[in-house]
């Protein structure tokens, strides 16, 4: 019942950050990444790899030299391949 939740709450947070990204296209860099990340982090979770990765792509061009989202983009390549070249 609790992960049934925490997904249903993920579910929700994704939602909200796609309405936030289409809102601010004038947003501080700051403020996408922050958005990028816990989208990617909310897409993570909900097993939808593919889109986790593509966020954390796009917070890795607003800011190639964070290593928390080199990693996360390192393990989506390494431990789930076939579902983000699908």
């Amino acid at each position: 019942a609790v992960a049934k939740c925490a997904i249903q709450d993920y579910k929700g947070a994704i939602i909200d950050f796609n309405i936030y990204l289409k809102s601010q296209t004038l947003a501080p860099k700051s403020e996408l990444l922050d958005t990028y990340y816990n989208l990617g982090y909310a897409y993570e979770e909900t097993k939808n790899y593919k889109e986790a990765y593509l966020a954390y792509k796009k917070a890795n061009v607003i800011n190639p030299f964070d290593n928390d989202i080199k990693n996360k983009i390192s393990y989506l390549e390494i431990m789930h391949k076939n579902e983000i070249q699908n």
